[in-house]
């Protein structure tokens, strides 16, 4: 949680999860550290202290390990309290879902990405847990095999199947609109797509732009690194907006959305993009391979690879009037994605959590 100058604020998708669950007649503590919000970070818009949520916040300061301590003292005291405990996972506080065992108290887990899913700890973990969440039936399926219970949920986006665009055109131009939304950090590949503009405009191509709209902790690098190639004609860092009506704007006037990442859950801007009808260029890590096919629904890349994130580039603007049935498909994947479960991430947790508590 970060102080802002309206109180302590975090993530808004996070927000409106949690304001949702509060909405379905919960009572809801956030837990968390607290800290001061970083100069030029824009991501923590959701006030949850105006939302009336109940808050649990340690600070957060220079002597890490004395703060982790606290919290986790007080971490177990919550645990005491509440009926039920929710991690997000990867969380600092993931060890608290062993202590609830010891506690025989009910808990759940929030699969967000694939790091370290695997490992030992973690996996008894989501084995022993009531319920546990993830962006994708892959690892929902991981979950399961492992022996635990486990439901794909809802994607946590701001759009839905009445925002799908079925009538966009993919007709060659004289320019060509290249979108990355995301935040600006090495781990989404950020560094690669700037070397892979650099390698297309040494080579003579100039048909093209790239808008970089989000923020994070290499925002500035970048702005050095493209500073130092001479690539302002090619490249414009626009940082985080968070209008949904902007962002519907850039997605619908870009050529290609592309997805770099090293490593991920399942994006959220995927589905986004395939909302919106933008032919998509992406890795194939985590669980994107599980939604999307090589030419099929998108176009795929290595991950570290510029060179052959440049190749493909320019093979997609080259044969641009090719891209609409690949773009098609990806409206079609994510219509009859949607389509699968009518509930929100807040009442599925909600209803779970329901069921678990009265069987008790």
């Amino acid at each position: 949680m970060f102080e802002n100058e309206g109180g302590l604020c975090i993530n808004r998708n996070t927000g409106k999860f949690i304001a949702g669950i509060k909405e379905l007649g919960a009572d809801v503590e956030n837990f968390h550290f607290r800290e001061k919000i970083p100069r030029n970070y824009f991501m923590a818009t959701f006030n949850v202290q105006k939302a009336c949520i109940r808050i649990t916040a340690i600070r957060k300061n220079k002597y890490k390990l004395l703060a982790y301590l606290r919290a986790y003292t007080v971490g177990i005291k919550r645990l005491i309290y509440n009926d039920f405990t929710y991690i997000f996972y990867p969380n600092n506080f993931l060890f608290l879902a062993l202590i609830s065992m010891l506690l025989r108290k009910p808990y759940g887990i929030y699969i967000r990405g694939e790091m370290d899913v695997d490992r030992r700890i973690p996996s008894y973990i989501f084995k022993n847990a009531s319920i546990v969440f993830t962006v994708s039936p892959k690892f929902t399926a991981k979950i399961i095999k492992l022996g635990g219970n486990s439901h794909t949920i809802r994607p946590m986006i701001d759009y839905s199947l009445l925002d799908i665009v079925h009538n966009r055109k993919y007709q060659k131009k004289e320019q060509y609109e290249i979108l990355f939304l995301a935040r600006v950090e090495y781990p989404k590949g950020i560094a690669d797509l700037i070397h892979a503009v650099d390698i297309l405009v040494k080579q003579g191509m100039q048909n093209f732009h790239l808008s970089i709209v989000g923020y994070g902790p290499e925002f500035e690098i970048v702005q050095k690194i493209i500073q130092e190639l001479d690539l302002n004609p090619y490249v414009k860092l626009v940082g985080l907006i968070t209008d949904t009506e902007l962002i519907r704007k850039y997605y619908i006037e870009s050529d290609i959305y592309i997805c770099p990442s090293h490593h991920e859950g399942f994006p959220r801007v995927l589905y986004e993009a395939m909302i919106f009808g933008t032919p998509i260029i992406t890795t194939m890590v985590g669980s994107i391979s599980y939604l999307m096919k090589d030419s099929y629904n998108c176009i795929s890349i290595e991950a570290k690879d510029p060179a052959g994130m440049a190749q493909k580039i320019q093979s997609v603007i080259s044969n641009y009037s090719a891209i609409g049935e690949i773009a098609k498909n990806a409206t079609l994947t994510i219509e009859n994605y949607l389509s699968q479960n009518n509930e929100t991430h807040s009442e599925q947790l909600f209803r779970n959590v329901q069921e678990k508590l009265n069987r008790t």
